[in-house]
């Protein structure tokens, strides 16, 4: 073996790398220890167990943080490292595998360009952001293009007359500007606005109190990806992440002011809608009576927060009279605060149900509204309250405002004005407060507007929802002033603090993907992967022993080195490993024998030959390395692509796989290569078979060629069942490429999934919008039949509503309704089991949501990897094998195994008692087949390629094709085995998050063998006919023939 010292060397350099990232655990774990101590320490004395666990995260990572940056560890005359550097260095576990929360943010646009126009009210100018906003849900296009492009199809009219007046466009925008000139000028201004939006994003994040967050923006598409590990509080985190901070302080219309019009206005909707059509039978709503007495004053000159208190109590005072059809069309949907007296006297003007929010504000924004408001309308902006509640019907109710602008799109006093603010008690009871203080131009303001509303409410307003609405009882001169939300933890009020002090953001992002796992969830997760990647590892291991005897010895030494070199890359790059960055490990280790099943094979094979047992070694190793090579060059174009259009866990698998392969080739083939050597030099023979083994699959002189027809009329009927399966029965599609929202509950018993389903639909109909996608719910179990998954598309077009808080309350509802178990909203949500444990007891253990924007994304992704990776290897086939005969083969193979693998998941959608979703996943399993088949394939016109050389005079081609098929069918069949036994393990063990692709993977294995045999080999021969295919190939062979293997080179 040539270069033997070399490979010594390197091989000895990469052992003390690995070993040397190896060693940083250490002192990693040992900080990481210390921190679990400190804040189990400092939450001893807490009772509640939902507050402990939360507190404990907080106190873990502030002395994390607190160390980030000392240095905790040094080898002397190397380098010392801080806690960071020392992370750094390690595997991440990723979300699915710790829990926590991902999100991607898209930066909204529409309304910086509305303000650099002017606030322009041209309806071809609004019809256009509009028409932009939907385009953008499936174009690739940036949102200023096209808004640009939209426009140019309405209107004829330049832009430059839009935006000319805007001070901010002064000297790039005039009049005689052209519309390119106008459009560059705003994505000037879009760029930095979402550059300043991530800035104060990931300054904000920091201060969240969550262990290494990552914060990206993707420039291209105004993305901002947010994870938070470890989060517990999802809604907190969602909350914490879209507020904009936009901070006012607004004078409030009382109830009496605008009772009249509403009433005349619902008349005047009464009257419209003519009595005797039929009416909805939506029930009516509860109306809590607001009760504004007896309410303590603070050291501020404000007193308590009429909007909060005392609801949770108020019974059914306010309950409307009469049924739904007598209440009228406003409202049978919004229970008027009715003053009757001074003593009702309020800034609340009604109440609503959270799911007719959008209703009532469709009407309050009509013509009708306008007129029957009169010269009022002017000087009125409906909001609505931030908290909602539950009355005593379980409807969640949210208060309506109605702010007194006086004309003025902008507040007067705004959160600009505010120099400090930060978390303290509550001074008027309960729970806690923000405390603020502003600048001495915005105390001069604070106390004209608490001098002039004495005796009034005045509204403390964040991101349009009312925050606080206090009465003020004097004024106050000096600035100070508290927003007494309702925040009844201190991290509620912390987050607004820190909001409030990082400043309001230039733009709104908005949530058009959500993934979140709970922790036990997590917890589960690791340990299947877990048992996965072991059972793989001693499956794998125990048939090489018993196979190849001493040779499988070696195979298992160059494998354990494999696993070691590719965990000490995975830290070295500090990789985040998610569960399937595992699956791919798994895949690796049932992969990484292939290279020496071929090796092992060959030498075999030459002993058979009668060659001595040196020289076979030395022909098996040189005659291997050229389809060693092509195999994991393919491999390695898959896994090249699935990076470049993976997202998240997928680019995950990506890294594992191209990392896998690389490591593999090396322990397989150079270290392998060196163990064979050593043996060699003392004269020791090293046998490549059992007993048992010796002659299996032998050259077995079967006419593969012959029964190709056969083959052929086989995959025709299972493809067209598939193809007509495909159109008329379809897939399970994953709300990755479907868009929509998942929800997976955790139950104490087994899961009746019909049952559960019919729950699920009477809480969704319940909430009275988008019926038809109601019966698009999916409910299923998981092969864990504890679990239930609910996919859905309701509501996922509803833009004016919180609709994420509304279907997850109608899962608790209908989770609940099937159980029978009390639990409440909170504990579900948690995402935990109930402490002590229930019996019929249920927890939300993993969520997600998918706007159309990321499924089309994901779904153009997915083609255009797939086509790519198709239109690679049928280029490198035709370089490598100088013949398109080659290259329309190994196409056909892999048209051939993806349309079965899809017809396989179509034809048994419904049936299996698993999840058979086409997702991001499957996707990455598809490519991985790909991969697989032409690595089988490749192998295979090798050998046809080599036979054919010394056969062409002497046989015709298709005996020439079948002595090189039955010549490597014993490699196949093991190769194909070996990655069969880790991917079933994978499949049996490695949980129900990844049964799906496991499945995907053994089907795609079992056919891809298949097709090379059956489908790629009959191809060529069919194509190629008379024709000389064996003239020397474009690409020389890799390496030659050693010349004088008795002798290895040291």
């Amino acid at each position: 073996m040539q270069g033997k010292a070399l490979i010594k060397f390197f091989t000895g350099v990469a052992l003390l790398v690995v070993a040397y990232q190896f060693l940083l655990w250490f002192p990693t774990k040992s900080v990481e220890s210390n921190a679990d101590q400190y804040a189990s320490a400092s939450i001893s004395h807490m009772t509640d167990s939902n507050e402990k666990e939360e507190r404990r995260d907080s106190f873990r990572n502030a002395y994390l943080d607190s160390v980030s940056n000392k240095t905790v560890f040094t080898i002397p005359l190397i380098k010392s490292y801080n806690y960071q550097e020392l992370k750094q260095q390690q595997i991440a576990w990723g979300l699915d595998l710790q829990g926590g929360m991902s999100v991607v943010m898209q930066v909204d646009l529409k309304e910086l360009i509305i303000v650099l126009s002017g606030k322009s009210s041209n309806p071809e100018f609004l019809k256009a952001l509009d028409l932009a906003k939907v385009a953008q849900q499936s174009a690739q296009t940036d949102y200023v293009t096209l808004f640009g492009e939209e426009y140019s199809k309405l209107s004829d009219k330049p832009l430059a007359r839009l935006f000319s007046v805007s001070d901010r466009l002064k000297g790039e925008v005039g009049v005689g500007s052209t519309n390119e000139e106008v459009l560059t000028a705003i994505r000037k201004v879009a760029e930095e606005t979402v550059e300043s939006t991530y800035n104060l994003l990931k300054k904000r994040i920091d201060r969240y109190g969550v262990a290494q967050p990552v914060v990206s923006l993707d420039k291209n598409t105004d993305r901002i990806t947010v994870e938070l590990p470890g989060v517990r509080n999802p809604k907190r985190a969602r909350k914490y992440l879209v507020a904009t901070a936009n901070l006012e302080f607004w004078e409030l219309h009382q109830n009496a002011d605008l009772q009249n019009e509403l009433i005349s206005l619902n008349e005047t909707l009464r009257e419209q809608a003519k009595l005797n059509a039929p009416k909805d039978t939506t029930p009516v709503l509860e109306t809590p009576v607001l009760d504004t007495t007896g309410m303590a004053t603070d050291t501020t000159g404000i007193e308590g927060d009429s909007t909060l208190a005392g609801l949770g109590d108020l019974g059914g005072e306010g309950d409307l009279a009469g049924d739904s059809t007598d209440a009228g069309p406003l409202f049978e949907i919004l229970g008027l605060n009715f003053a009757q007296t001074n003593a009702d006297l309020s800034g609340v003007i009604g109440y609503a149900e959270l799911s007719n929010v959008a209703a009532v504000e469709k009407i309050l924004k009509s013509k009708a509204a306008k007129k029957a408001l009169g010269s009022k309308a002017r000087s009125i902006r409906f909001v609505w309250d931030s908290k909602p509640f539950e009355n005593t019907k379980g409807q969640n109710i949210v208060a309506l405002y109605a702010l007194n602008t006086k004309g003025r799109d902008n507040s007067v006093l705004s959160g600009e004005r505010v120099v400090q603010s930060y978390p303290t008690p509550n001074p008027s009871g309960n729970g806690f407060a923000v405390s603020l203080s502003m600048d001495q131009e915005g105390a001069r303001i604070w106390k004209k507007m608490t001098t002039d509303n004495v005796g009034r409410q005045v509204a403390v307003v964040l991101d349009n929802k009312v925050y606080s609405a206090p009465n003020v009882n004097e004024p106050i001169p000096n600035g100070n002033t508290s927003i007494s939300g309702g925040f009844a933890e201190v991290t509620e009020a912390k987050d607004l603090a820190n909001i409030l002090s990082i400043g309001k953001l230039p733009a709104r992002p908005e949530i058009i993907e959500e993934a979140v796992v709970g922790p036990s969830l997590g917890a589960a997760t690791v340990s299947a992967g877990i048992w996965s990647l072991v059972g793989g590892f001693l499956l794998v291991l125990l048939f090489m022993l018993g196979y190849y005897s001493m040779a499988g010895v070696i195979a298992v030494l160059a494998l354990f080195l494999n696993i070691f070199f590719i965990f000490g890359s995975l830290a070295s790059f500090g990789t985040v490993l998610t569960l399937p960055g595992i699956a791919g490990i798994v895949l690796t280790i049932g992969m990484a024998v292939d290279a020496n099943v071929i090796i092992f094979e060959r030498i075999r094979e030459e002993l058979r030959g009668g060659q001595e047992w040196k020289a076979a070694i030395a022909k098996g190793f040189s005659h291997s390395y050229s389809a060693i090579l092509d195999a994991n060059i393919t491999t390695l174009i898959v896994a090249g692509i699935l990076y470049n259009f993976g997202l998240g866990p997928i680019k995950g698998f990506a890294t594992v796989l191209i990392i896998g392969v690389v490591c593999s080739v090396f322990s397989a083939v150079l270290i392998g290569r060196m163990i064979f050597d050593s043996y060699m030099e003392r004269n020791k023979e090293v046998s490549v078979w059992a007993s048992w083994s010796k002659n299996i699959l032998a050259n077995p002189g079967i006419d593969f060629v012959s029964k190709r027809k056969v083959a052929y009329g086989i995959s025709g009927l299972i493809l067209t069942a598939g193809i007509i399966s495909m159109f008329t029965n379809g897939f399970e599609l994953g709300v990755d490429l479907q868009g929509g929202r998942s929800y997976t509950v955790q139950f104490a018993e087994n899961v009746d999934a019909t049952a559960f389903k019919g729950k699920i639909e009477e809480a969704f109909t319940s909430v009275g919008k988008d019926k038809t996608n109601v019966n698009k719910t999916v409910v299923r179990e998981f092969s864990k039949s504890t679990q239930a998954k609910i996919t859905t598309s309701f509501l996922q077009t509803e833009l004016e509503i919180d609709a994420d808080s509304v279907i997850l309350r109608k899962v608790y509802e209908g989770a609940k309704a099937y159980s029978g178990n009390d639990i409440s909203y909170d504990d579900f949500a948690a995402g935990e089991p109930v402490e002590g444990g229930q019996t019929g007891g249920f927890y939300l253990s993993a969520s997600s949501k998918v706007g159309p924007t990321i499924a089309d994304d994901i779904r153009n992704s997915a083609g255009w990897a797939a086509a790519l990776s198709l239109i690679f290897i049928f280029l490198y086939i035709l370089l490598r094998f100088n013949r398109w005969q080659y290259s329309a083969g190994a196409l056909a193979a892999l048209v051939h195994d993806v349309l079965f693998v899809l017809s396989i998941f179509s034809l048994f959608k419904g049936i299996m008692p698993f999840s058979l979703e086409i997702d991001q996943a499957f996707i990455a399993a598809i490519l991985t087949v790909i991969g697989y088949s032409i690595n089988d394939t490749v192998v295979v016109f090798d050998r046809i390629r080599e036979v054919g050389r010394d056969m062409q005079d002497k046989a015709s081609f298709e005996d020439i094709v079948n002595t090189a098929v039955n010549n490597t069918v014993s490699r196949t069949c093991i190769t194909s085995l070996t990655t069969l036994l880790v991917v079933l393990i994978l499949f049996l063990f490695g949980g129900s998050g990844i049964s799906g692709f496991a499945f995907a993977l053994l089907i795609g294995i079992l056919v891809g063998t298949y097709s090379s045999i059956f489908i790629a080999t009959p191809v060529v021969v069919d194509t190629t006919g008379n024709s000389n295919i064996f003239d020397a190939p474009i690409v020389e062979e890799v390496v030659a023939e050693e010349e004088n293997p008795e002798a290895p080179e040291a």
